[in-house]
This record gives structure tokens, C-alpha cells and sequence, in this order.
């Protein structure tokens, strides 16, 4: 609890600075996503989207290294839909390790102007393709909404609301989750990310920090690094991705 009270106050304190960065009188919206609610945040997309990336996170007894493909496309002007798949291994501190693919995540949203801000209600379901050695072979599925306000031209504020039912053997668990976050542009190629994300029933919560580069040609790198605050989170993560439209 301490550990999660810390994390709100560090993200107030982001909040804080961002409301005080350049203000004017017409902010425009940033499309610059998160990193942990990436598909949830109601950002407007153009152009179809792939994405290939790579991380690695700690546990208190495992290891976990994930190669993942995600991509978007919009199916009209409000609705875009999206999904992702990882290859995942794991190596626990003692035993042997495991490997395979993950459930295969599928979701839609539909965005909205709602006055200055951009508003974003949509749903998500795993299809059961994945290897139950990493966890896979389970049918979930949720619904969410989330909200971006711009406070100045060069930063948002960015607040997400869901709920989850994760299958648990015969049963099925309800998870909510809530996250809020920041985007803030440095200048015109490099952008910062600030996030804190919380799942009630897994007992996961994680405090995130991240750099967004826009390349001059195409697409953007983005990298994170990641601090688990509850025991179903990491205790580190470090993640990279390339990130490119489709023409």
C-alpha cells in the first residue's frame, strides 16, 4: 500500500509540472501513446501500425524475456482495432525454464471529441491459442474507457478505466483496472511518457517512465523502464520497441 501511495504522489507531482508547461488559450492533442495502456489511452491513429518489441522483467522467483508483434489498423474514422502476440520464456531461479506463445489479444475502441478532450470506450478478449508453460491457453476478456486531456500544447494528461474477467480454472476472477499517465514533447522528435498502472485481483501495480524518438523517415522508437509496486508486478522491467506506419 505504502509502495502504491509513493507512486500516486510521484505521478501528481509529473501532473503537476505538466500543467505548468507552456500554457495556451487552443492546446492541441498529442498522439504520442503509453506505454502500459497503449491500445486503452484514446489516441488517434491515421495510418495501419506494426509494432515488434523485446522486453525483459524480474520477478521475486523468475525471469521472463518476450519478443511480441502488435499491430492497429482503423476500420473507420472512431473505430480502430487492434492485437497483439508474444513469444515468451521464462527462467525460474530454480528449475528449468519454459517457453512458448501467448494468447492471442484482440481489441477495439471508439473515440470521441468530447470538448478539448479525447474520450475512448472499446473491449478486449485473449483467444486461448497460447502455450499454458507461459501462462496461455485461457479465454479473458474486459471492457475499459479512458480519457486525454491536453494541458498545453506539449503535454496531456491521460486517465483509464476497466474491468477485467480472467479465467481461473472453472472460474472466472474480476479485476479492475485504473491507470492515469502524461505525455509531455520535448522538441520535435523526442517525447516523454509518465504512467502508473493497477489490477486489483492479480495484485499488480507499476510505476513506468519511457522516451518516445520520432524518426525523420518513419516511425518512432520507444524504450521504458518499469518498477513493480505490488507482488504481481515485476520488480523491473525494461522494454523496447519500433513502432512504424503502413502507407
Amino acid at each position: 500500500m505504502i509502495k502504491k501511495l509513493i507512486a500516486l504522489f510521484v505521478m501528481s507531482l509529473i501532473f503537476c509540472t505538466f500543467s505548468f508547461a507552456q500554457e495556451t488559450s487552443s492546446p492541441q492533442m498529442s498522439s504520442i501513446p503509453l506505454f502500459q495502456a497503449f491500445f486503452e489511452s484514446p489516441v488517434e491513429i491515421e495510418k495501419p501500425y506494426v509494432i515488434g518489441d523485446i522486453s525483459f522483467a524480474d520477478y521475486d522467483f523468475v525471469s521472463s524475456f518476450e519478443l511480441g508483434a502488435r499491430g492497429g489498423l482503423l476500420l473507420s474514422p472512431k473505430i480502430q482495432l487492434g492485437s497483439e502476440i508474444s513469444f515468451i520464456s521464462l527462467s525460474p531461479d530454480n528449475g528449468d525454464g519454459e517457453s512458448g506463445i501467448s494468447d492471442l489479444l484482440v481489441q477495439g475502441k471508439y473515440t470521441w471529441m468530447l470538448e478539448k478532450s479525447r474520450v475512448a470506450a472499446g473491449g478486449k478478449i485473449t483467444l486461448p491459442i497460447g502455450s499454458e508453460d507461459v501462462g496461455g491457453g485461457n479465454t479473458n476478456f474486459g471492457m475499459f474507457g479512458g480519457i486525454r486531456h491536453p494541458l498545453s500544447p506539449k503535454a496531456t494528461m491521460n486517465g483509464v478505466l476497466g474491468i477485467n474477467f480472467i479465467e481461473a480454472g472453472k472460474d472466472r476472477e474480476t479485476s479492475l483496472m485504473l491507470g492515469f499517465g502524461g505525455t509531455m514533447i520535448i522538441n520535435n522528435q523526442i517525447s516523454a511518457v509518465g504512467e502508473f498502472n493497477l489490477q486489483t485481483e492479480v495484485e499488480y501495480a507499476m510505476l513506468s517512465f519511457g522516451v518516445d524518438y520520432q524518426l525523420k523517415e518513419m516511425g518512432r522508437i520507444r524504450s521504458g523502464i518499469g518498477i513493480g509496486m505490488d507482488d504481481g508486478a515485476p520488480d523491473i522491467q525494461i522494454k523496447a520497441c519500433y513502432l512504424f506506419d503502413i502507407k
